[in-house]
């Protein structure tokens, strides 16, 4: 879910920022981020993940939804 800008845990409200992976002041907790890219319907995601609290930029929509 999104939550005020960050990705929640349905199951334990921990919160992250997508764009860098970092939970939100005060926390120190980060993930890993991922290269993400949208096309021909679909979401790609590269599976090598980059280190915790790295900024990705975000992926452009460029296509009109169906």
């Amino acid at each position: 879910m999104i939550i005020d800008g960050c990705v929640t845990c349905p199951w334990h409200g921990f919160q992250y920022l997508p764009a860098t992976g970092a939970s939100p002041p005060p926390f120190t907790e980060k993930v890993p981020t991922y290269m993400v890219r949208i096309g021909n319907g679909a979401v790609y995601i590269n599976p090598a993940p980059f280190p915790p609290g790295t900024l990705i930029e975000p992926a452009i929509i460029t296509e009109k939804p169906l």
